[in-house]
C-alpha cells in the first residue's frame, strides 16, 4: 500500500524555464514497542501418534527495507510425519476505508522455503530472512492502514500445517540496510 506525493517547482524565465520534481514520503514515527519474538505451537495429528512442537525467536519486531534477520526455529518432531519445508512467508495485512466503504485484503509478498524435519527427529535452525527494499512502511492512517505478518510454518503433507504468526512493523529508520536516507533538511527520500 501506498499513498505517493510528489512536488514540483516551476521557475518562469525569460527565454526557458526551470522545472524540477521530486517524490517523497511521509511516515508515521515508530510508536510500538521494539521487543524480542518468541512464539511456540505444537499440534498432534489425528492418524499419527505424537505430537510436532514448533518455536520461533526473531530478536526484535521492528524492521527497515532491505534488512536482512535471523530467524530462530526449533522443531521437535516426536509425530510419525515427516515435515516437507519450513516455509517463512511475508504478509500484507491491508485495510482500505473511505466513508461506508471497508474493504480488507491480505496477500503473500514472497517466500522462502528450506527442507524440514523427518520424523521422530529434533532440528534447531537459523535462517536470514530480508525484508526486500521496495516494501512500504506499516503505517494506520484514517483512509489506509498497512500491517505485516510473518506466517512460519512447518508444511506436513496430507495433514494441516502448524504455524506462527508473529506481527512485524516495517519502519523508515535510518539504517546501513535503507534505501531510504536522510537529507540535509531532516527528511527522507529513496536512492
Amino acid at each position: 500500500a501506498a499513498i505517493v506525493y510528489k512536488a514540483k517547482a516551476f521557475i518562469d524565465m525569460p527565454g526557458s524555464d526551470i522545472k524540477e520534481k521530486t517524490h517523497f514520503i511521509i511516515s508515521e514515527p515508530v510508536t510500538k514497542e521494539i521487543k524480542e519474538i518468541k512464539e511456540e505451537k505444537h499440534k498432534s495429528f489425528t492418524f499419527a501418534r505424537g505430537k510436532l512442537y514448533l518455536t520461533v525467536k526473531i530478536e526484535k519486531n521492528v524492521f527497515v527495507p532491505g534488512e536482512i534477520f535471523k530467524v530462530h526455529v526449533s522443531v521437535n518432531n516426536e509425530s510419525g510425519k515427516n515435515v516437507d519445508f519450513i516455509k517463512i512467508k511475508l504478509q500484507e495485512d491491508l485495510k482500505v476505508q473511505a466513508l461506508s466503504f471497508k474493504k480488507n485484503y491480505n496477500r503473500e509478498l514472497y517466500r522462502e522455503k528450506w527442507d524440514g524435519v523427518e520424523s521422530k527427529t529434533k532440528k534447531d535452525f537459523v535462517f536470514d530472512f530480508k525484508i526486500k527494499s521496495d516494501i512500504q512502511p506499516s503505517t494506520h492512517g484514517h483512509l489506509i492502514s498497512c500491517d505485516y505478518h510473518l506466517d512460519i510454518e512447518c508444511d506436513v503433507p496430507w495433514a494441516g500445517d502448524l504455524e506462527v504468526h508473529p506481527k512485524i512493523v516495517v519502519a523508515l529508520l535510518p539504517s546501513a540496510y535503507s534505501p531510504y536516507v536522510p537529507t540535509y533538511q531532516g527528511g527522507w527520500f529513496r536512492h
